[in-house]
């Protein structure tokens, strides 16, 4: 069991535990705990990294340095992942005009300690000018390459000499205007990419030679989707929005099969709010799938300015839809909100990490964690600071409660296979890996 882990088992006992001491590393090791990747406060402050370490202390701006210089992210942080032990941040920048301007679009960097890889300052054609800004990336080691979402469709970065090429045919601007044909969020799938499109609805790319293959979109007209998410069955979840980035959402979720390209709307009852989108200020939004059981969690509200007081939690295998968090039921005065799309899911223990802003737009943030069913777990308070929380990304090196190399039987197979984040994956990689089993039980093998 990890001391992160054996912290927020102890912490179940009590409902909220203010940490009195902060700390700020200069140098260290960050294989057991969780980073939080900050926004930052636009035109003051850049993206920054903060860790809360296994022992419940945060580490804040955590250092990133490159050949022994200290190097900086770009402005607005909005996308992280780790992946064969490093970590992939994305930021958007201030200005796309000037390609000279140090304002990274990617920095990637080992995850353990944080020492800077690469930095790539511009996703730019091969001209050399800036086409585009980032949003979201998505590697693929066993490829070589990695996938990013842009304002200007997709683009592809080797991971041998971090060299940029795109955009993928197909998947460009369809009309004048950097932020009228957004790409978002990606999921790979047996060869295929997919990705979301603010205008199209959901792109399918064959990762063998990088072409659009398929286009899905089940909505009316003047509708797309907001995000693709893959749930531990191994289907598609996507949420609606629409075109025009405003933040409106109709009050469904779409359920796609990634072979077959099948797309069924399932609708939401009086009372339950759809998934909130952010198409306008794009974030990777709430809305996740948990990587150890057959469920969706999103925010959700009447409006777009209303959406972060609740969480919503649906099991897929029992098609049911629950609200496990209400911030509005809080009776503190001022009440929580949910920041951004600062929420995702332990692939650990399945509990649910949430940054918290208390009232709207203050400078009074925390991260907290809930149990599967919305009970708070522990709390664990910033100093003060417009940090502006964007998401918790999961340290995956640390040995894991629950965590076994047992064999499966010959009676039980494994009919899927994912990655710590909940994605699917053909054979065994290196860190944490969720096996389906036939018999429907899921498993999770640590392979070192």
């Amino acid at each position: 069991m990890s001391k992160f882990h054996r912290l927020l088992s102890a912490a179940a006992v009590a409902a909220v535990c203010t940490l009195s001491a902060y700390s700020r590393t200069t140098t260290g090791d960050y294989a057991d705990g969780v980073f939080v990747l900050n926004e930052g406060l636009f035109g003051t402050e850049r993206a920054t990294i903060n860790f809360l370490d296994s022992d419940g202390a945060w580490h804040y701006r955590v250092p990133l340095t490159m050949q022994g210089s200290e190097v900086t992210l770009g402005t607005t942080g909005c996308f992280a992942t780790i992946h064969e032990g490093l970590m992939y941040v994305v930021t958007k920048k201030m200005s796309l005009l000037d390609a000279s301007v140090h304002d990274p679009s990617i920095t990637v960097c080992d995850a353990s300690s944080m020492e800077v890889t690469a930095q790539i300052n511009n996703i730019a054609t091969d001209g050399g000018s800036v086409a585009a800004d980032a949003r979201a990336i998505l590697p693929a080691g066993e490829l070589r390459k990695a996938y990013v979402s842009s304002t200007n469709g997709i683009y592809v970065v080797s991971l041998d000499d971090w060299s940029v090429s795109g955009p993928i045919a197909g998947t460009d601007c369809a009309s004048a205007g950097v932020y009228n044909n957004q790409a978002g969020n990606m999921v790979l799938h047996d060869g295929r990419l997919f990705a979301v499109d603010q205008e199209r609805g959901l792109l399918v790319i064959d990762t063998a030679d990088d072409t659009l293959v398929k286009t899905v979109n089940n909505q009316p007209e003047g509708w797309s989707y907001g995000s693709v998410v893959q749930s531990l069955d191994g289907s598609l979840w996507l949420s609606v929005s629409d075109k025009n980035g405003n933040g409106t959402t109709r009050n469904t979720i779409v359920r796609v099969n990634p072979d077959t390209y099948d797309a069924t709307d399932i609708d939401l009852s009086d009372g339950l709010y759809a998934p909130a989108n952010s198409w306008g200020a794009w974030t990777p939004d709430c809305f996740t799938a948990s990587p150890t059981e057959n469920v969706l969690y999103w925010n959700g509200g009447d409006g777009p300015w209303t959406s972060g007081q609740m969480l919503f939690r649906y099991d897929i295998d029992n098609n049911t839809v629950q609200k496990v968090i209400d911030f509005t039921q809080d009776g503190n005065t001022p009440q929580p909100y949910i920041y951004g799309s600062c929420c995702r899911v332990n692939p650990n223990d399945g509990n649910i990490y949430i940054g918290v802003t208390i009232g709207a737009w203050s400078n009074n943030q925390e991260l907290r964690v809930y149990s599967p069913d919305g009970t708070l777990v522990n709390s664990y308070p910033m100093e003060q600071n417009y940090w502006y929380p964007c998401l918790p990304v999961f340290a995956t090196d640390g040995n894991t409660d629950g965590i076994s190399t047992t064999t499966t039987s010959h009676d039980i197979n494994v009919t899927a296979r994912y990655n710590a984040n909940g994605q699917l994956i053909d054979t065994p990689q290196r860190g944490i890996n969720i096996l389906r089993m036939s018999d429907g039980s899921t498993r999770k093998v640590l392979v070192r």
